[in-house]
């Protein structure tokens, strides 16, 4: 236990007074932030699939669901007549997204009373059908009713009448008991940013380590030190694992200070970012421990993350891909982890609800762990 606090000590020591690092540990997530807003909310929302009941059945209904319709691209649009085979898409995954006309809805326009039009978000991608969301209620609330409800050729040339209130637009969650409490765009994008982040950081510093220990003759010299190389491999694994969740940690924290309050459970967005920590620093050993120069296993390290981020849906929206490509892409680890913390930041999910990704991610982590450990006992025998 002595040499594994030893051998820790020591690469940390060694991390925290790198200024590079401390550098890449600031900038990486105002990088990401910059990536995020860039890809998700106005330009990426036409590639949300929508799902439509318009149970008052009135032209008022069909026609609202034509208006949002517009801003769609149309075999994205899905359109229902009973309430089961709504929820179902959503539940499915067809759906990421869906608006519900309540009966009533075109009397209480008529008789100018107040009324609602109900937006169910789906979990699939809960960052892009919450901006979907605020981008419809302040489109409605900046027509008003009165010209979105009578012709369209008069959108163009009638003022909205103030004394005919927009319905307002009321958003749902699955499975969220605390519904009203309308979440916003920030409360979903610090997740992707914190589980990216920490999954670069921590990829990036695993490789760079062994790259660096194999190019300066460190690997050659534990081979003939007091310390079993299980020891010296697991320690620099809790290493770099302990440094990408405590990236993963400032920028929740941060977060919280700027008022950022999470729904869902947060003790279990934690474990999940833990998994994906986990199998980031597995994958960095396998990746690094077979190169021979710091550089190559940085940059080799740095790609396949790249490559693992951009098809995570933290970024660009999973939407936006080819069908075949999203079922893909939703076997890997790394895609369920920012899909599930990002679910777990609007609802608390049920453990038995995660037991099937829970199980999935922890059984990715153990195999990359025990690929990454047999690879470097592959080397260490080859070096000795």
């Amino acid at each position: 236990m002595k040499r594994f606090s030893a051998v820790f000590k020591a690469e940390l020591l060694r991390h925290i007074r790198s200024p590079l690092l401390l550098a890449i540990m600031i900038a990486v997530p105002f990088v990401i932030a910059l990536l995020g807003v860039y890809f998700v909310p106005g330009n990426e929302l036409r590639f949300l699939r929508l799902a439509f009941y318009n149970e008052d059945n009135s032209y008022l209904g069909r026609y609202l669901v034509n208006f949002v319709s517009s801003f769609l691209r149309w075999e994205n649009i899905l359109k229902f007549d009973n309430a089961h085979d709504f929820y179902k898409s959503l539940e499915d995954g067809k759906a990421d997204a869906g608006i519900i006309i309540p009966k009533g809805f075109a009397a209480k326009i008529l008789f100018k009373q107040p009324s609602e039009v109900v937006f169910v978000a789906g979990l699939e991608d809960p960052q892009l059908s919450v901006a979907l969301y605020q981008t419809l209620n302040s489109v409605l609330n900046e027509l008003g009713a009165s010209p979105l409800f009578t012709d369209p050729e008069l959108l163009k040339n009638i003022e909205a009448d103030p004394s005919i209130k927009p319905p307002e637009l009321k958003l749902i969650i699955p499975s969220d008991p605390n519904n009203g409490n309308a979440p916003s765009l920030k409360d979903l994008v610090f997740p992707g940013i914190a589980i990216a982040s920490a999954v670069l950081i921590s990829l990036i510093g695993i490789a760079g380590s062994f790259g660096e220990d194999r190019e300066e003759g460190g690997l050659d010299g534990v081979l003939v030190a007091p310390i079993p190389l299980w020891v010296y491999a697991a320690a620099k694994y809790a290493t770099h694992v302990f440094l990408g969740m405590l990236e993963a940690i400032a920028i929740f924290s941060f977060a919280t200070a700027l008022g950022v309050r999470y729904s869902g459970n947060f003790s279990k967005m934690l474990f999940f970012s833990f998994l994906a920590v986990c199998m980031s620093v597995s994958m960095g050993m396998v990746l690094s421990v077979m190169l021979k120069s710091r550089r190559s296993s940085v940059f080799m390290a740095t790609s396949v993350g790249a490559i693992l981020l951009l098809g995570s849906g933290a970024f660009i929206p999973l939407s936006a891909l080819p069908e075949r490509m999203r079922e893909i892409l939703n076997f890997f680890p790394l895609t369920l982890a920012v899909k599930v913390v990002k679910q777990l930041a609007l609802v608390n999910m049920s453990m038995s609800r995660l037991s099937m990704p829970l199980v999935y991610m922890t059984t990715s982590t153990v195999l990359l762990l025990l690929a990454s450990f047999l690879a470097f006992h592959i080397v260490s025998r080859h070096l000795s």
